[in-house]
């Protein structure tokens, strides 16, 4: 569904694409600069989990020009996410467990770095913008809880320093939301 209609607007919403990926020593440094901040989000208890998770996903988003798109897909029940928040054009709406990049994440709890999605058997294709993602799993008390979910319009724009600092965030994210209501955010079964 939202591959249609981010193609209508293809032409009107112009995105920066970067020239070439970041070298690994830059990226690094700017993971670093934003992980204060980051753990300030997860530190501040008057936060909603909702809202820790959106500024989670603007912090990142503005941090690196080379992401097309940046969000979660929050558990919404035994085997089904929901997008949510996000930066960048239209996500899909729901992804069932082990459907996609995403859905196979949330179905092994594993990290998955696909450097071109286009020859991705797997890959759902919600913009054909998307030339590279990262998937990442957020765990809540042992389950996965949500994956973050990020897009570049480059081919192979993530590598082992994404990975590293990611799963560093979304263990932060996860220990977190364990200390917050996550009714309407997160459910690990179906809604009856």
């Amino acid at each position: 569904m939202a591959e249609p209609i981010n193609a209508l607007f293809s032409g009107s919403v112009q995105a920066a694409v970067p020239a070439e990926v970041l070298a690994e020593a830059e990226k690094a440094a700017i993971y670093e600069s934003i992980d204060p901040f980051i753990q300030v989000f997860c530190d501040d208890e008057k936060l909603s989990a909702f809202a820790l998770l959106d500024l989670v996903v603007g912090a990142l988003d503005n941090a690196f020009e080379s992401f097309f798109w940046t969000g979660f897909y929050r558990r919404i029940g035994a085997a089904e996410l929901e997008v949510g928040p996000s930066q960048g054009t239209l996500g899909c709406s729901h992804i069932d467990f082990g459907r996609g990049v995403c859905g196979s994440v949330a179905a092994t709890g594993l990290t998955r770095i696909v450097d071109d999605v286009h020859s991705e058997p797997n890959h759902i294709a919600c913009d054909s913008a998307s030339a590279s993602e990262i998937v990442v799993p957020v765990f809540v008390g042992g389950r996965v809880a949500a994956v973050l979910d990020i897009d570049s319009t480059l081919p192979a724009a993530f590598s082992e320093t994404d990975k590293a600092a990611l799963e560093q965030i979304c263990a932060y994210i996860g220990a977190a939301l364990e200390r917050r209501d996550l009714t309407g955010v997160i459910a690990f079964e179906d809604r009856s």
